[in-house]
């Protein structure tokens, strides 16, 4: 009986922060989700150049091709490629999107997304997962895997790396 008085202070204290913890998460959630909205935002409008101002510097990407691109730099180049290329008139929405936070900084999100191409005829489906880290209030993406799962095939760009 007298560890009760204990054990309910502890609950107490845990439940405060468990949703202390929520709270904060809430905050850092809407951020991320804002960004994936931006993220198609800026791809539809062709800001390729804003568009990638959403990953860090040194940011890891490897592209539904499977090229794997290193930097800011050469995911800005390689996307103002493609999307002036194949994807000159295409739309992009993300469908779907989940995060899961594993530190106060550093979130996973999985985002389904489709792209909408050759006026209307092509469609591609795609799992967009990230790492992403909090640099200050921002929130930006440190790695990231696009893997298609559904629409015609892809056919690689420039080749693996």
């Amino acid at each position: 009986m007298r560890f009760l008085p204990i054990l309910l202070i502890t609950g107490a204290a845990l439940t405060a922060t468990i949703r202390a913890d929520a709270q904060d998460h809430a905050g850092d959630e809407g951020a991320i989700r804002s960004l994936f909205t931006i993220f198609s935002e800026t791809l539809n409008q062709r800001d390729i150049k804003t568009w990638s101002r959403l990953f860090t510097e040194d940011a890891d990407f490897v592209v539904v091709t499977g090229r794997y691109l290193k930097g800011r730099d050469e995911i800005e180049t390689y996307h103002a490629q493609i999307w002036a290329g194949v994807y000159k008139d295409s739309r992009q929405a993300t469908t779907s999107l989940a995060v899961r936070f594993l530190a106060p900084d550093i979130a996973v999100a999985r985002a389904g997304a489709e792209i909408v191409y050759n006026e209307g005829k092509d469609k591609r489906t795609v799992w967009f997962i990230a790492v992403l880290t909090k640099h200050g209030t921002q929130w930006l993406i440190d790695a990231a895997q696009t893997t298609l799962t559904g629409g015609s095939p892809v056919t690689p760009v420039g080749g693996g790396k």
